[in-house]
């Protein structure tokens, strides 16, 4: 329905050789124009939307 783009960026710190901590920003952004394709006898409609969302993410991992 139209561009989207992603963004990511982390750090990781190692508290040992097999256990670390992680955490991660993550951005999205997406223009969207969307018809609608109508049932018979109704009218066609239009969806234009720019949606933006934003995340963080914190986690434990183990590595072997």
């Amino acid at each position: 329905t139209g561009l989207a783009l992603r963004g990511i960026a982390g750090i990781k710190y190692d508290l040992s050789d097999h256990w670390a901590i992680f955490t991660e920003y993550q951005v999205t952004w997406s223009d969207n124009d969307i018809t609608i394709d109508p049932d018979p006898l109704q009218a066609p409609g239009k969806l234009n939307a720019e949606l933006i969302t934003h995340a963080i993410n914190i986690g434990l991992s183990y590595s072997f």
